[in-house]
Parts: structure tokens; C-alpha cells; sequence
């Protein structure tokens, strides 16, 4: 098995992949390729093509919990597979793995939303 970080708080010194709070890896394993977590924005995208890694051909796609700093990101998917399909380019749509309320809204006092943006019946059509 192999996983690569393509998003947390941290980056390495002097390779410029951009960092945030928030969370993603890609797994391999054998012949299996896994997103886990998206993390806040398009980052873990742009740092996955920066290390070759093309994120339109994934078996599975997994998710931790619903905070905005492990799901927010997925956005970036779903435009980058629906640009796929308007294109005609190939692309595969992964399994969804989450856990079971990861499409309950939840709220922090005074922030707002935290959780997931996702949908049930929108967006997993999409993924």
C-alpha cells in the first residue's frame, strides 16, 4: 500500500504544494486507487497533478466525517467529472464510502455551517 498526502497544514520545504487546514490522501493499494477526504478547497486537486497523480480515474472515494475541512474540496471533483463527460474524455466515477451521516447539516454557534455541502440525492448522482 502506498499513501501520499495531497493536502494538510504542512508542505515541504522547497517543493511548493500548497497547504491549508485541511485533509486529504490518495491510496494505493494493489490494483485499487482511493481519495480519502477532499479537504477545504481545490488544493489536494492541484497538488495531485503537480505529482502526476490523476485524480479522474479513482475506484473509491472516501469520507471521514462531514466537516467542511475533509469535504468542502469535492466540488473540484464533480466539476472535473462533469468537464469529463461534456468532453467526452474518460474519466471513472468512484464508489462513495462515507459515514452514515455525512450528509447531516451541521452548525457551530456563531460560524455556521461546518459540515458537508453535499447533497444525498444531488451530488451523489455526480460522484
Amino acid at each position: 500500500m502506498k499513501l501520499t498526502v495531497l493536502v494538510d497544514n504542512n508542505t515541504y520545504i522547497d517543493r511548493y504544494f500548497l497547504g491549508e487546514p485541511g485533509l486529504s490522501f490518495f491510496i494505493e493499494d494493489k490494483e485499487k486507487r482511493i481519495l480519502f477526504d477532499c479537504g477545504y478547497s481545490n488544493i489536494f486537486f492541484e497538488n495531485a497533478r503537480k505529482m502526476g497523480i490523476d485524480l479522474r480515474f479513482l475506484d473509491y472515494l472516501v469520507f471521514s466525517h462531514c466537516h467542511l475541512d475533509h469535504t468542502w474540496g469535492v466540488e473540484t471533483l464533480i466539476r472535473e467529472y462533469t468537464e469529463a463527460q461534456l468532453g467526452k474524455q474518460n474519466f471513472q466515477k468512484p464508489v462513495l464510502v462515507a459515514h452514515p451521516k455525512i450528509f447531516v447539516s451541521t452548525f457551530f454557534d456563531g460560524v455556521g455551517e461546518v459540515g458537508t455541502l453535499l447533497s444525498e440525492k444531488k451530488d451523489t448522482a455526480a460522484l
